[in-house]
C-alpha cells in the first residue's frame, strides 16, 4: 500500500503524489495500536498485558511479531536507499533528484 494524497481538513491543503511514510506508520493497524498502547503504558509490560486483558506470554508474542514487522519496514527503507545510491552512481538519476529521494526516505524535509 502507498499513500498518494495527504489532505488537511482544517485548512483544505492537499499534497498529491507518492508520499513515503515512516516505518511505524506503515505497520498494520493492530501493530500501530499495540505500539501506541506500549508507549502510553510507559513500557510496563505487566500493566500493558493487564490493560489489554491478555497474558504476559501472549503480549510478548504480539510485541515480538510487531518488532519483526517494524524491522522488515526498516529493511525496506535501507533497500530503497541502496537503490537510490546505485541509481545515482549509474547515472540513472541525477544527484539532486537522488538527494531529494534520500531525504524523503529518511523523512528529512
Amino acid at each position: 500500500m502507498s499513500v498518494s494524497r495527504i489532505s488537511c481538513d482544517m485548512c483544505n491543503l492537499h499534497i498529491e503524489g507518492p508520499q513515503h511514510m515512516p516505518p511505524l506508520v506503515r505497520l498494520a493497524r493492530e501493530d500501530m495500536a499495540l505500539a501506541e498502547a506500549f508507549v502510553l503504558s510507559g513500557g510496563n509490560l505487566k500493566d500493558l498485558a493487564q490493560t489489554l486483558g491478555i497474558t504476559y506470554p501472549t503480549l510478548r508474542k504480539r510485541l515480538d511479531a510487531m518488532i519483526e514487522n517494524l524491522r522488515a519496514e526498516i529493511a525496506l527503507d535501507k533497500q530503497k536507499v541502496s537503490q537510490v545510491l546505485a541509481d545515482i552512481e549509474s547515472g540513472k538519476i541525477d544527484p539532486e533528484r537522488g538527494i531529494h529521494l534520500l531525504r524523503e526516505i529518511n523523512h528529512d524535509n
